[in-house]
């Protein structure tokens, strides 16, 4: 007990518990921040059962604890039914750990300790986040600036840029305490890591985290207006937070490859035409059908990424089936369409419950720990809108600490009794979420590995590997395919078609909407001579992603093998034309040449003929012709003409013709140069 009195004193448990949730990282599974840090986390709450000392609660404390037996009671028959119980339960674990975070923070410490605890560990977090995230941002740089397409490279330990962005934010009010009401060396590591969460939250083109700041400073602005005026204590420290703010905002116009970049990010926040944008409305929009599908269990826990690809990807950033989204980019719709009206409601009813307690403490006492507990929890509420924090332990851990410190806060005249019988099944449930997480770490370290060997064509190794990561735990990898889809692909990589036929028709009944597993199978109907039954299994591979290269490609080749030259050249057009394999190279190749022949004969101007014959011989400028027609969704002729014509004048000063190259613009392009200057894609 001496021990457990020393760990509630300096609250280092608290202090380890959120530096286990930032800086483990295990790059030998499939995701290096994800399951590790649940395992360790799971870990270091196991242990606490034999280091606390029983204390009275507040009564508000109770509420919580019905919500939270509720929550898990209507959350079970979602995971029990789930096609993919293997995620469903491991999401039933993971709310049931972050409840033990709330009611282990609740016992623990008392309201002056948590109150003194919770800035400090959020500057310490912030700071390293912070140093972690600029690390990996200054080798992102292209020179000395950042790109779009470079931000994607910063993601610290949280998996990706978006929740990156957000999780500084919702940590900057906090870590804001330790710049207003500490002295010496905390005020500057607050300052500090105030900074760095700043420079992140706009370098990283977040738009939710640049709309929690506003609103951030709209608030303190309206509520401490006055006390920054008239307050020499208050303006000192504010206008130390203004400068971190000004300098980290101009540090990153500086570096930004263009302002542009910055106003562009701004303008499509509210386009919902295109971008990704339009995806999330999207997205939205297609967890809520949903519901609708199943709204008293939900299409079953861990089922959102399986279900939502029965809908057309067209237009999405997933059309070309590279990717798929895992998460609906709204936790409230996410728990809705999972686990159905019940726990959806309940999960809704738990923030606003918070955010009314919030507010009710702010409004009894304005001090500053009750009004960066409001913010922070306003921050959170738009992350949950926008991204998905349940998916984290970062995240989880902050949600659990921000609920247990606003309910600590709460006035309470009541107290209740801490029952002793909640530690022991405190104890017996997280020895089994160790025990589960444990599974599921060895169950993707033998993925890894599986893919790993697969890479190097190691088909024996990669196969026993893949056979043991496929487990109760592991049924579904994180792009939505079915482990047996993997061993499926090996199989056939080994010449076992029949065991590889038999795999992917297994993978269907897991995810029958994956267009990988019915490209498969129309590969295997090939095998078989079934000819007929691979277009109607391509077909259904590009029945939701209408620009799957592979897919198209395989219709084009067996249309072509048919001797139906036009349609294998319009399925080609069809494909994903940015990058591809070698397959879709010798093939566009093939057919750019066919057409290439074809309109050779119909040329009589002879500057004409042999400026296309030149495309003709080349294979890598025929192959660039046909890609360029998919991208700009012209006919194959019009783009020739356009290549032709735009070289022949790019280089007719060499040789003296440029009146020859002019009458053949105004002979081939219906609208001459304006067709170049317009329609021409290099």
């Amino acid at each position: 007990m001496i021990f457990a009195k020393k760990l509630k004193q300096n609250k280092t448990w608290l202090v380890t518990i959120w530096l286990t949730a930032v800086v483990v990282y295990l790059p030998w599974v499939h995701d290096p921040a994800l399951y590790p840090k649940w395992l360790a986390l799971a870990v270091l709450t196991l242990i606490y059962p034999f280091l606390q000392k029983l204390k009275n609660l507040p009564s508000s404390a109770l509420n919580l604890g019905w919500f939270f037996i509720l929550f898990i009671v209507f959350l079970t028959p979602s995971t029990i039914f789930s096609a993919n119980a293997a995620d469903g339960f491991m999401t039933w674990f993971k709310w049931v750990l972050m409840f033990s975070w709330v009611w282990m923070m609740l016992t623990m410490f008392s309201k002056e300790q948590f109150n003194q605890a919770v800035p400090r560990i959020a500057s310490i977090i912030l700071a390293i986040v912070g140093c972690w995230g600029l690390a990996e941002w200054v080798t992102a740089l292209d020179g000395f600036t950042l790109t779009h397409n470079g931000t994607y490279d910063v993601s610290a330990s949280l998996g990706h840029r978006n929740l990156l962005a957000q999780f500084v934010v919702v940590l900057m009010p906090l870590a804001a305490l330790s710049v207003l009401n500490e002295r010496k060396w905390w005020r500057y590591l607050g300052m500090a890591s105030l900074f760095l969460g700043l420079f992140l939250a706009v370098a990283l083109l977040n738009r939710t985290a640049w709309f929690s700041i506003a609103l951030f400073v709209v608030i303190t602005i309206l509520f401490y207006g006055k006390d920054i005026f008239y307050d020499p204590r208050w303006r000192n420290r504010a206008i130390s937070v203004i400068l971190v703010g000004f300098s980290a905002l101009i540090l990153t116009v500086l570096l930004v490859d263009e302002f542009y970049t910055l106003i562009h990010q701004f303008e499509t926040a509210f386009d919902l035409s295109e971008g990704t944008t339009r995806d999330r409305w999207l997205l939205a929009k297609r967890s809520f059908i949903l519901w609708t599908q199943s709204p008293w269990l939900g299409v079953g826990s861990g089922m959102w990424k399986v279900a939502i690809m029965q809908f057309s990807q067209e237009g999405m950033l997933s059309e070309n089936a590279s990717l798929f989204y895992q998460r609906p980019h709204n936790d409230y719709l996410w728990v809705l369409s999972e686990s159905g009206i019940v726990n959806g409601l309940l999960y809704l009813s738990l923030h606003i419950w918070v955010a009314q307690r919030s507010i009710k403490n702010w409004l009894k006492s304005k001090n500053s720990i009750n009004t960066a507990l409001l913010m922070a929890w306003i921050g959170f509420i738009i992350t949950s809108l926008t991204g998905f924090p349940i998916e984290r332990a970062e995240f989880m851990l902050l949600q659990g600490t921000l609920i247990a410190a606003i309910v600590i806060n709460s006035p309470s005249a009541n107290h209740v009794k801490y029952s002793k019988s909640t530690t022991t099944v405190s104890f017996i449930t997280t020895t089994i979420i160790v025990l589960v997480f444990g599974w599921r770490m060895i169950s993707e370290l033998h993925y890894f590995e599986g893919r790993k060997a697969g890479s190097q064509q190691n088909w024996t190794r990669s196969l026993s590997e893949m056979e043991h990561a496929r487990s109760p735990v592991l049924s579904i990898d994180a792009s939505s395919t079915p482990i047996i889809h993997h061993i499926g692909q090996i199989q056939y990589q080994s010449s076992q078609f029949e065991q590889a036929c038999a795999s992917f028709e297994q993978s269907l009944t897991i995810n029958p909407h994956h267009p990988e597993t019915w490209n498969s199978m129309a590969l295997c109907a090939i095998q078989k001579d079934q000819i007929n039954h691979a277009f109607d299994c391509l077909e259904r591979a590009v029945e939701f992603t209408p620009s799957y290269q592979s897919a198209w490609l395989n219709i084009a080749i067996l249309r072509y093998n048919e001797g139906d030259w036009r349609l294998a050249f319009k399925s080609f057009l069809k494909a994903d034309s940015t990058g591809g394999t070698e397959s879709y190279k010798l093939l566009g190749e093939r057919l750019a040449k066919d057409s290439l022949d074809h309109m050779l004969p119909h040329i009589k101007e002879r500057k004409m003929y042999l400026t296309i014959q030149a495309f003709r011989n080349t294979p890598e400028w025929s192959l660039s012709l046909i890609q360029k027609c998919a991208t700009n969704n012209i006919p194959f002729h019009e783009q020739v003409y356009l290549d032709a014509c735009y070289y022949m004048l790019k280089n007719c000063e060499y040789y003296e013709d440029c009146d020859i190259v002019d009458q053949l613009i105004k002979q081939y392009l219906p609208n001459g140069k304006v067709d170049l200057n317009v329609h021409y894609n290099p």
